[in-house]
């Protein structure tokens, strides 16, 4: 899910506005970032939940 949700960002990023040509220091930061991005929301995530249920 990590690649398939990379592989998109980076196709949109590069269509909307690169127009087809994205500079490889931005591709670079893209593919650096958004699964660093994943993890922390999903740590977040299962931090949130866990709160959620010890309050419960």
């Amino acid at each position: 899910m990590t690649s398939a949700t990379t592989g998109f960002v980076v196709w949109a990023v590069d269509r909307l506005f690169f127009h087809g040509g994205m500079p490889p220091e931005v591709y670079g930061f893209l593919q650096v970032t958004i699964p660093s991005l994943m993890g922390f929301a999903g740590a977040e995530f299962i931090y949130w939940r866990q709160k959620h249920r010890q309050r419960a």
